[in-house]
């Protein structure tokens, strides 16, 4: 099915296109918001295999799928699902997240304050020096330092 004529077709059906949401098209005429069916699979002895079939008719089997992403990119084909973004979209609508640029530096939960010791802090601090903190809870390299260069901490 073409996008012309799926286009005609949601306009008869008078439905309001959702950004982002798939719709199931049946050769019937019915179309279905993806999410809220209830698909029916029937066997077809012409094609001599089961097909999805509508959900109202149960005789009529599906065509295609379509969406419209908000991109303004539409996809046709038996394999659409609902997304917000697609393939085609660019990197900063995809990446909206202010916290994905930042997660790789985020690592306060990592702090271990019994561990200031260690003698590899000063190699660490140089190999986290872009990060929040050194992450030492649970590092596999401490090496247990003398502790006797601050006289409160003993």
């Amino acid at each position: 099915m073409k996008l012309k004529q799926i286009r005609r077709n949601l306009k008869k059906a008078k439905i309001n296109l959702k950004e982002g949401e798939a719709y199931s098209i049946y050769t019937c005429g019915h179309i279905f918001l993806a999410k809220e069916e209830n698909p029916i699979v029937t066997y077809y002895k012409k094609e001599n295999r089961a097909i999805r079939s509508c959900p109202k008719c149960i005789t009529t089997q599906l065509v295609t799928k379509y969406k419209k992403c908000g991109c303004g990119r539409e996809h046709e084909g038996i394999r659409v699902q609902s997304s917000q973004c697609c393939a085609y979209c660019p990197s900063d609508r995809r990446n909206t997240d202010e916290k994905s640029h930042q997660w790789n530096y985020e690592n306060d939960h990592l702090v271990d304050d019994s561990r200031i010791w260690c003698e590899r802090r000063d190699v660490c601090m140089i190999g986290f020096q872009y990060h929040n903190s050194v992450p030492c809870k649970n590092c596999g390299g401490f090496l247990c330092g003398s502790g006797n260069n601050d006289p409160l901490y003993t």
